[in-house]
């Protein structure tokens, strides 16, 4: 859940290192978000929270400054971004809290993100202007997204797989000795089915796909040419001529 409010902010920012981020709480969820931030290379973070010791410990693991929540207030129009996650009752930022800070920050935008139930930021101020203000419920559906999209990177690895593995069946049906072709085609099931399995792992990690994809094709290429090319090194030039017609597209190289 704190990785994708981080990764929605950057949908508003392009570059989170320029942000002042107002982190308002002092839960596992505010803390994970700071986290995140600062690999992200947030540097300017403020934590608010009722009690201040505790926004203390958050804030100095990460540089970040700490306040109280009777504090905040007057700090607020400094946020580019805010997240709040408190347990509290009611809302504790409301829309002439809002009105004020954008008038203070000359209308810059900010971008609020409430992550706490019950909310702590009244519904009225997605109302204003130069405000983008998400609740747990869009957080949801970016979570759904991710978990959409990494279906989709999954079923793209294995098409993509599949797809080089019948080619290289094809090239294999061409051979010669039948015996020899099953032995080398059970291997080379036996190769990809090992990287398959590894590829999907680090994909259900969430792991970069095409990354992934890369490295796959990679592992795939040198395992299954390793043994063909090592004997290929030990033939004579007589012996690579006649072998020309197993390997397409490639000529030996004439003396």
């Amino acid at each position: 859940m704190a990785y994708c409010a981080v990764k929605l902010s950057e949908k508003i920012f392009a570059d989170l290192a320029e942000q002042t981020v107002l982190l308002i709480g002092a839960g596992e969820m505010i803390e994970l978000c700071a986290q995140h931030l600062s690999q992200k290379g947030v540097r300017n973070m403020i934590v608010a929270n009722r009690t201040v010791e505790n926004a203390e410990k958050i804030a100095s693991l990460y540089g970040a400054k700490a306040v109280s929540l009777k504090q905040f207030s007057n700090i607020i129009h400094e946020a580019d971004i805010i997240i709040s996650s408190t347990a509290a009752s009611v809302p504790i930022i409301g829309k002439g809290l809002i009105e004020t800070a954008l008038k203070l920050r000359k209308h810059r935008p900010m971008f609020m993100l409430d992550i706490a139930i019950p909310r702590d930021i009244e519904p009225e101020v997605s109302q204003l202007d130069d405000v983008f203000l998400y609740t747990v419920d869009d957080l949801q559906q970016v979570v759904n997204d991710n978990i959409g999209s990494r279906q989709k990177e999954k079923a793209l690895a294995e098409e993509i797989i599949i797809g080089q593995n019948k080619k290289f069946d094809d090239w294999l049906a061409t051979l010669p000795h039948e015996q020899i072709v099953q032995s080398y085609r059970q291997n080379a099931y036996d190769i990809k089915d090992v990287a398959v399995e590894a590829a999907l792992k680090k994909l259900k990690k969430g792991g970069d796909s095409a990354a992934i994809i890369t490295q796959l094709a990679d592992q795939l290429t040198n395992k299954l040419l390793h043994t063909p090319f090592s004997n290929i090194k030990q033939v004579s030039q007589e012996q690579l001529t006649q072998c020309e017609g197993c390997v397409p597209n490639i000529k030996s190289k004439k003396s």
